[in-house]
């Protein structure tokens, strides 16, 4: 999930993913965060308590963008299949 500035709707996001994989699938979300300026981070790092949810920050010389969260959170992710948002 390519998230900046998301602090008013990444918990909802997580919550409602959570609850449509959850009984089906073993996930992981990856969080890329476009170095947002709000609490998005903080909210992303409280919710790894509580579902399967991954802080990503992405680093400084990758250039700010929908495009390179997707690609850098790809390039991590746990599982074979990969579905984006």
């Amino acid at each position: 999930v390519p998230a900046f500035n998301e602090e008013g709707n990444i918990s909802e996001l997580i919550e409602r993913v959570h609850i449509t994989l959850s009984s089906q699938y073993d996930y992981e979300i990856l969080v890329v965060d476009d170095r947002s300026k709000d609490r998005t981070a903080e909210l992303v790092k409280e919710l790894e308590k509580k579902y399967s949810v991954r802080l990503m920050p992405k680093p400084q010389e990758i250039p700010q963008g929908k495009a390179e969260c997707l690609l850098y959170g790809f390039s991590h992710a746990k599982y074979e299949l990969i579905a984006m948002i």
